[in-house]
């Protein structure tokens, strides 16, 4: 079947060729929520679609994109988990887990009142939730009633990210809007600071004020006074049936600074503990108790997924009333829808004459304040995105010089290398022509005249070689060997053959010696043999003794003594 049709959705269509719409669960004033089914798996899900009719338009498009990425970035037992998102002809949707279920709004609607054992456990599951959503960089910015689902059996799942913000997600609201619900908006934020998990816990504060009350602590003609009230008036204090150490962790959740809160998800859960422990309560999830049968409670559907309402995505409705004073869409009487807080610091002139109450003088104050605030949180924004395109730009730049500077660097070493080689053809090809010349000079005949010649010319190239260059340092040649001088041997009938005089061989060979020659040669090898033998004769004379004994020139006589025994003693 087709995705959806001109107008409206119907049951049958199919969504991503996967999911196919059974019934309309809710409907809001950007979108609905079906109950579908997983074709693949036969799953029963919960389907946010947009309506037919903003299809195509890039805002509600962004924000169901936003949601569906932030959402899927938590995974966390008391968080709707998003199974499944896309888009196609400009339809978007989003698959989320169904939660059998009702939203809180149903357990306060008409100033009804949970006892601080229900509200306890169901506070611990949702700041369980926020340290999960903050441990991955998203920020709610939309805590309220609605957004909050209670199974029958007391778990609590946290819905809704439609305007949820993460630290690196472009902003999508203009200077002087504030996303939020005016109920249940952090002062912070209605000043136009930047949203935080902080005031997610703010926000779950005011809702425990709430159930334990039965009324918010602010309230106002419009959402303007609403969310000045949150900025400047004092928290009312809560009812005495509300034990103490419960009313102390709600009024420290409700602090105007921040920092007086709780920091996280998880402290606040372990202070809700404690408090549990001091009144012997039981921190464990369980049934809330169950809703009285009336129009209102018999009119809101029992199983959903997101909010019922769904107006995550509602768009700015600035409403001014009458006088030209700063006002908003006014806050509905059971659930406040998430609105931009639009402020409209225009200011009527005719009024300028009338005195002004100071309730009156100090919204105005705050109504400028707010807008130099969002006007210079958006400057600051824009010089962030100046500054890291700066940074591009300038690394950029650094990237392309590198690449320029190693292009000139390998186009040098090509020339040098190119130069060296031409270098060295040249100095081969002048070698070698040198070389040829001295080998034709070279070859000429062996009697002693060609000899003395040969000599001659070897001393003339010998002292040509190693001879100064021109600018007066000595110059030393080197001659490669060639095949004339690898040749071996000299024949005398080949003149051709001889060796090529060079600084290394500069003579002839010899002529054969003479008899006399060879005669002279024996005799001076005899005689230093003679001298030799005689040397080693006088050192062993020296060393041992005469040769006396060897020749028989003496000889050394022993003789017996013959004694014989005397007869007389002796004195």
């Amino acid at each position: 079947m087709s995705e959806a049709t001109h107008n409206h959705y119907m049951p049958g269509h199919l969504l991503g060729g996967r999911y196919m719409l059974l019934t309309r669960i809710a409907q809001g004033g950007m979108g609905e929520v079906w109950k579908a089914r997983d074709k693949q798996t036969g799953h029963i899900v919960a389907a946010k679609v947009l309506r037919p009719e903003l299809s195509g338009h890039q805002l509600p498009l962004s924000r169901l994109r936003i949601e569906a990425r932030n959402a899927m970035r938590i995974e966390h037992p008391n968080i709707a988990s998003v199974l499944d998102s896309g888009e196609a002809g400009g339809y978007g949707w989003i698959m989320m887990e169904l939660v059998e279920g009702r939203p809180l709004t149903d357990y306060l609607r008409g100033g009804r009142t949970l006892e601080v054992r229900d509200i306890i456990p169901m506070m611990i599951q949702v700041a369980m939730a926020l340290h999960a959503a903050a441990a991955a960089g998203v920020v709610h910015r939309d805590i309220k009633p609605a957004n909050i689902l209670i199974r029958p059996d007391g778990v609590v799942k946290l819905t809704d990210f439609g305007i949820s913000r993460t630290a690196d997600q472009a902003a999508m609201t203009a200077a002087g809007m504030v996303m939020g619900t005016a109920q249940y908006l952090p002062p912070e934020q209605a000043m136009g600071e930047v949203a935080t998990t902080l005031g997610d816990l703010y926000a779950l504060g005011v809702i425990a004020y709430e159930a334990a009350s039965g009324k918010r602590p602010f309230t106002g003609k419009t959402q303007v006074d609403i969310a000045f009230a949150h900025v400047n008036d004092p928290v009312p204090p809560l009812p005495f049936s509300v034990p103490e150490p419960f009313a102390r962790i709600v009024m420290k959740l409700l602090e105007k600074n921040p920092k007086s809160r709780p920091q996280s998800g998880a402290a606040l859960a372990r202070e809700l503990v404690q408090a549990a422990h001091t009144l012997h309560l039981s921190t464990a999830p369980r049934p809330l108790p169950a809703l009285e049968i009336t129009d209102d409670t018999t009119a809101q559907p029992p199983v959903i997924a997101p909010s019922h309402q769904d107006t995550s995505a509602t768009p700015a409705m600035p409403a001014t009333p009458a006088g030209g004073g700063p006002a908003l869409a006014d806050a509905t009487t059971s659930v406040a829808p998430v609105l931009d807080l639009t402020i409209d610091t225009t200011i009527d002139e005719d009024a300028l004459d009338k005195p002004l109450d100071p309730r009156e003088r100090r919204r105005r104050e705050l109504v400028a304040r707010l807008k130099q605030r969002a006007e210079e949180r958006q400057r600051q924004e824009q010089r962030q995105r100046e500054e890291v395109e700066a940074q591009a730009t300038a690394e950029r730049e650094r990237e392309a010089h590198e690449r320029r500077l190693q292009a000139g660097r390998q186009r040098q070493e090509r020339q040098e290398a190119l130069r060296r080689q031409s270098a060295r053809a040249t100095a081969q090809a002048r070698d070698t022509k040198h070389e040829a010349s001295r080998s034709h000079s070279g070859s000429t005949g062996h009697s002693p005249a060609a000899s003395t010649k040969n000599r001659a010319s070897g001393a003339s190239t010998a002292a040509h070689t190693s001879g100064s260059s021109s600018d007066g340092r000595p110059r030393v040649r080197w001659h490669a060997v060639d095949r004339a001088n690898a040749r071996n041997g000299f024949n005398k009938h080949d003149e051709a053959s001889s060796p090529t005089p060079t600084r290394f061989n500069r003579s002839q060979v010899s002529p054969p010696l003479t008899r006399r020659d060879v005669l002279g040669r024996a005799l001076i090898i005899a005689l230093i043999f003679v001298t030799i033998v005689l040397i080693v004769i006088a050192t062993l004379y020296n060393r041992f003794g005469s040769l006396s004994l060897p020749l028989g020139m003496s000889q050394f006589i022993i003789e017996e003594a013959h004694t014989w025994p005397i007869p007389w003693p002796t004195v």
